[in-house]
């Protein structure tokens, strides 16, 4: 329901809301988990926000917050042939994209000056980065699955009924969020 409300966004509220630091940190953050990457209605919703953000990926990148969900987006699509949707943008204008750190950073890790003399080179230069990737978030993971045991057998050894549960703990921290939330410049409905 979250997603689906996220991506119901008009595109300008959407490039407002990758521009704002405490939606960047609460929304977008969640979203992009590496734990959704491969879930059917996170790439749907991913699909959708790159449509709804096309022509603006350069603006974005070049943003001191925005140029976090260009990298998050970027790297949540499995295909290459997705994710050159968003560098084909980025490379139209590369004196731009490389004008400010962040324009860098987003060139640097979406290989843009690569895309745009060679394609088979930068295609070669993605896949090593994702095979990259899948093996840091392979041995991540399997620390992560060690802790996250831990940490049951910590709640088990220490339960008490008082404590809420996860889930409803989850669900108002997010309510609490989106009350929190204010796009700037947009009036109230």
């Amino acid at each position: 329901p979250i997603l689906d409300s996220v991506m119901a966004m008009p595109s300008e509220d959407l490039v407002a809301l990758a521009r704002d630091s405490l939606t960047s940190r609460c929304v977008w953050d969640v979203m992009f988990l590496p734990e959704l990457y491969n879930k059917p209605h996170f790439l749907k919703a991913c699909t959708k926000l790159l449509e709804k953000l096309h022509g603006q990926w350069i603006s974005l990148a070049t943003d001191r917050i925005g140029h976090h969900i260009v990298l998050k987006l970027f790297r949540s699509f499995a295909d290459i042939k997705v994710r050159e949707k968003i560098v084909e943008e980025l490379s139209q204008d590369l004196y731009e994209l490389k004008s400010n750190n962040m324009g860098r950073t987003v060139a640097k890790e979406c290989a843009v000056s690569i895309y745009k003399y060679s394609l088979s080179d930068w295609e070669d230069a993605i896949r090593k980065q994702m095979e990259h990737e899948k093996w840091f978030e392979e041995e991540l993971g399997d620390k992560k699955r060690k802790r996250s045991k831990d940490r049951v057998d910590d709640v088990q050894d220490d339960a008490s009924p008082t404590k809420r549960s996860k889930s409803k703990k989850t669900a108002s921290t997010v309510e609490s969020i989106f009350d929190a939330l204010t796009i700037p410049g947009r009036k109230k409905r």
